[in-house]
């Protein structure tokens, strides 16, 4: 493992002196072996259709390499759809219209989301750094307030006109947070080999690879049905005893204070769908 983690560290020194002849070759090295590292696969192919498409110029190589990583089965969904979308961008391309055929693969998408446009006034700024905006606040019984506010803030203003008197900018924390306390004993659960080696661990030494689910496909697809059946009022029970039970405890998955009370949380998940 050791190894293989020190050569794709070394195509990434390749790469950056432009050595792309011999990152393409250690790439194929490390693609022609499936017993480490698999998780990195998929940003194996990835590298490799890329410096052979824009760097080597050789595109039926190119066309090869996606084709044969598109068929990998230790492809995470993640890669799979990178890879998906680079096909889509090479058939658009005068170079590969010659081999547009072998790029009529099962490709991996996503539906689309719904779009909300947001709009605000942009405050004049000099030089580089996050953009800011004018946000005129209006409160019940004083002033308008004028206020400069970045673009979540402006985001939740937003909502918060719209009805939704609560909001929390956590990025993908919120989320993560609310899994961990739903999911706390299937994350530290027993009886799988070699991912608990000491007692300080905050997650498994597995939760960051595919086994992950795999290891533990069967409780976690029976937690996700009874979080389907459960009652707001079963959900909010279940947050609030994992919450009792184990707040403060270091997890990767959770921030403690991502939500400003355990009501917030209970809040929040019962309103999820």
């Amino acid at each position: 493992w050791l190894y293989t983690r020190i050569l794709s560290q070394g195509v990434e020194i390749l790469q950056r002196l432009h050595l792309y002849q011999e990152a393409v070759e250690q790439l194929q090295e490390l693609l022609a072996q499936e017993d480490y590292c698999v998780d990195s696969r998929g940003q194996w192919w990835e590298r490799l259709a890329l410096n052979l498409h824009q760097h080597l110029k050789d595109t039926e190589k190119a066309v090869a390499s996606l084709r044969k990583g598109l068929l990998d089965p230790f492809l995470r969904p993640g890669h799979r759809l990178g890879l998906s979308q680079r096909v889509q961008r090479m058939k658009d391309t005068q170079a590969c219209r010659k081999f547009k055929h072998l790029l009529e693969l099962p490709l991996f998408s996503v539906d689309d989301v719904t779009h909300v446009t947001i709009k605000g006034k942009l405050c004049p700024q000099t030089g580089m750094g996050k953009s800011m905006f004018i946000l005129e606040s209006q409160m019940e019984g004083a002033e308008p307030l004028t206020v400069v506010c970045s673009v979540e803030e402006l985001a939740l203003a937003h909502y918060k006109q719209q009805g939704f008197d609560q909001g929390i900018h956590g990025e993908g924390s919120t989320f993560t947070t609310l899994y961990g306390l739903l999911m706390w004993d299937i994350l530290f659960l027993d009886g799988i080999p070699d991912v608990f080696r000491n007692s300080y661990q905050a997650f498994p030494l597995d939760l960051h690879t595919s086994s992950f689910y795999k290891n533990r496909q069967s409780a976690i697809e029976a937690r996700l049905q009874s979080v389907h059946n459960a009652s707001t009022e079963t959900l909010q029970k279940w947050v609030g005893e994992v919450w009792a039970a184990q707040e403060g405890k270091a997890s990767v998955l959770i921030s403690w204070d991502r939500f400003s009370s355990l009501q917030q949380a209970q809040s929040l998940v019962c309103c999820l769908g």
